[in-house]
């Protein structure tokens, strides 16, 4: 029983690790560790590019330095926060359950998707010199 209790427990543990990464490292260390396969392979930002460093300073409270890293970033950072609020409390409270509308899941998804290739399609833009040169 016990068992069971400490694997409910690890995505909340999870996701407070990634949250709270923001306290302990910076976005210039991040800087020195290639993350991403697409940049490194293609030379070019891929969609996610800079989510890592937009957690990182939303763990501080920077929400437009956030948006800046990548403008879906602030959401999907919010979103896996009200998971782990959601873990944690169902963790003490195993048959508590979060409702919201499917609309609002549809919307609230359908907004990060945008930001997400909406902020790519600008970078790769500004970065169109690469290419065409």
């Amino acid at each position: 029983m016990l068992w069971k209790r400490i694997i409910a427990f690890s995505p909340f543990l999870f996701l407070l690790i990634i949250l709270t990464a923001g306290w302990w490292l910076t976005p210039q260390a991040v800087n020195e560790i290639p993350l991403c396969f697409w940049k490194w392979k293609f030379h070019v930002d891929c969609p996610g590019c800079g989510l890592t460093r937009s957690f990182l300073v939303m763990a501080k409270g920077q929400l437009f330095e956030a948006f800046r890293y990548n403008a879906a970033g602030p959401l999907v950072y919010f979103f896996f926060l009200v998971y782990a609020v959601e873990n944690g409390i169902r963790w003490v409270k195993p048959a508590w359950r979060l409702d919201y509308p499917v609309l609002f899941a549809q919307v609230y998804g359908m907004s990060v998707f945008i930001l997400l290739f909406g902020h790519w399609v600008i970078r790769v833009w500004h970065q169109k010199d690469l290419f065409f040169g």
